[in-house]
């Protein structure tokens, strides 16, 4: 009896050893599928927002490309225009009568030409950095993810931390073109408003 005891006895620990055994086993196994399960559906976004980061890179360099060939060239024509308006102002200098109306046209076409030359170059910078935004935010996105697939991977990521991932990830994105400030306001309401709160 005390062997049949014994043998029930050893009998019951390692059936409930394998039980426990295969209990982890199927944890692991639910847990590995978990995890790849979250891994292939946050790893389209990786993809999607890598290839993005590459794509606004090459769009970058080659706007800072357009930007300084245009800024090179723009010196270029600038200084070639003003030496040329030189030129020509010297060559008509007459002491007893002054060509006032020439010198008026000259310099009134050097300040459109200038004029126009910084607002080209100023909407070339603003497109160069615009890409530069926007690679910034592709990198940031996939970082994001990738950090989120490490912790998930070592089991160190909650349900909050998911919300912050996709939150994040379906923010809206900016086109990355800096805004320009708005005029002062300059309404007499506005100046009235001002100077009764005590404000300049």
């Amino acid at each position: 009896m005390r062997v049949l005891r014994h043998s029930r006895d050893r009998w019951n620990e390692s059936g409930r050893l394998w039980s426990k055994r295969a209990d982890d086993a199927v944890a692991s196994i639910r847990n590995t599928e978990n995890t790849y399960s979250q891994f292939m559906q946050l790893r389209a976004p990786v993809d999607y927002w890598t290839g993005k980061s590459t794509d606004h890179s090459t769009q970058k360099a080659t706007a800072y490309e357009n930007l300084r060939n245009y800024f090179i060239g723009l010196t270029l024509l600038l200084l070639a225009a003003f030496v040329s308006a030189g030129c020509l102002v010297v060559s008509v200098h007459d002491a007893e009568n002054e060509p006032v109306a020439l010198y008026v046209l000259i310099s009134a076409g050097l300040a459109v030409l200038s004029t126009i030359g910084f607002w080209i170059g100023r909407l070339l910078t603003k497109l160069y950095l615009s890409q530069h935004h926007l690679k910034t935010d592709a990198d940031e996105r996939a970082t994001m993810i990738k950090t989120y697939l490490a912790l998930t991977e070592k089991g160190a990521a909650s349900d909050a931390d998911k919300q912050i991932i996709l939150g994040a990830l379906f923010r809206p994105t900016a086109d990355g073109i800096v805004r320009d400030d708005g005029p002062p306001d300059i309404a007499l309401q506005s100046i009235a408003a001002r100077m009764l709160s005590g404000k300049e």
